[in-house]
């Protein structure tokens, strides 16, 4: 396998429209460097019909399965909803803090239900969620929004479980975040860089305590600054101390890490894209997400790719490393290749 076919399945790559163009970057990305995954935006769903068809040329153009996945939380995250066709999806709407409140661990199975079973329906195979962060009004992107199961960690814990086994119980794979927490914030990742330091509780690690090794999936990386847990003042997504020495380490989690989407402000306006790159892969994240939404870059593939080419090959990146992170997107993916190819 070449170099780039094995950097390739590091990546969840984002584009625009509503099919996959022959002459969009992506499509030669997935038919020959083995792109290892896509995410989806409302962009790209259309209607019900349209969006089988897409997922279904996705799966089709490499022989690797192909991680197809959305951010489909629920309440005002759902990029499946009454506006692009998915009118009669009774569980869409309901936000997290909902469920949470209402604390009926059944209803909440049930609602996972329901989206795991339209997502595997229409060829997603990945789910960003849970979020087992813990709710604060005061944080703007998490709390505010209804994002967040409750204030109690164990309730989190709890629901965010039943979310987890309905997801894998109909094959999708599900992705906690947003480590180590993000429900204590008082800013937007996706605006500035996020300290968390004085507000931040060891309580907020409960749920990935609890819920590590009792799935499959995921664990979700932010841009979140805790000057406790990395004295050198690098974000979660990018620090060493945080992804290896305490999930890795501390936690015994020997999954996948993927990383927030670096195209986020919080990521982007501190570090070149080399940088970001060479920091977060020593650090011990695995995958990548670049949503190219937030500032569309035609040529961003070749861009990264580049980047990563070189950093491997003067040394920034251990090649160890290089092939640690693919074996383990390797391995999720051959445990459940079956229902990840599902839309073939």
């Amino acid at each position: 396998m070449h170099l780039r076919q094995i950097l390739g399945q590091l990546f969840i790559f984002g584009f625009r429209g509503s099919q996959l163009a022959a002459s969009d970057p992506l499509y030669p990305a997935i038919s020959q460097h083995s792109l290892g995954g896509v995410i989806l935006f409302a962009d790209n769903i259309e209607s019900p019909a349209q969006l089988r068809a897409l997922t279904t040329q996705l799966q089709r153009l490499q022989t690797e399965p192909l991680l197809i996945s959305v951010d489909q939380e629920g309440g005002s995250v759902a990029r499946l909803s009454s506006e692009n066709g998915f009118e009669n999806f009774a569980a869409a709407p309901i936000p997290a803090k909902t469920l949470g409140t209402q604390n009926d661990l059944a209803a909440t199975y049930e609602a996972a239900k329901e989206t795991a079973a339209l997502l595997a329906s229409y060829g997603i195979n990945l789910n960003f969620a849970p979020v087992v962060d813990i709710d604060n009004a005061q944080c703007p992107v998490i709390g505010a929004r209804g994002r967040a199961f409750s204030d109690n960690p164990e309730v989190v814990s709890a629901h965010a479980q039943q979310v987890l086994t309905a997801f894998n119980e109909a094959g999708l794979l599900g992705c906690l975040k947003h480590f180590p927490g993000h429900g204590s914030s008082l800013h937007d990742t996706h605006l500035a860089a996020t300290d968390i330091t004085d507000t931040w509780q060891a309580s907020e690690l409960l749920p990935y305590q609890q819920l590590l090794g009792t799935f499959d999936g995921m664990v979700m990386a932010g841009h979140l600054v805790n000057h406790t847990l990395d004295s050198t003042a690098l974000p979660a997504t990018l620090s060493h101390a945080m992804i290896t020495g305490l999930l890795r380490e501390q936690l015994n989690y020997n999954g996948v890490v993927i990383a927030d989407d670096l195209q986020m402000k919080a990521a982007a306006d501190h570090y070149t894209l080399s940088e970001a790159l060479i920091l977060s892969i020593n650090a011990g994240v695995d995958m990548f997400i670049f949503g190219n939404q937030l500032d569309y870059q035609p040529d961003l593939y070749e861009e990264v790719m580049g980047a990563l080419e070189k950093a491997v090959r003067e040394g920034d990146i251990p090649e160890a490393r290089i092939t640690e992170a693919h074996q383990r997107v390797m391995t999720l993916k051959q445990k459940n290749k079956k229902t990840l190819c599902l839309s073939i």
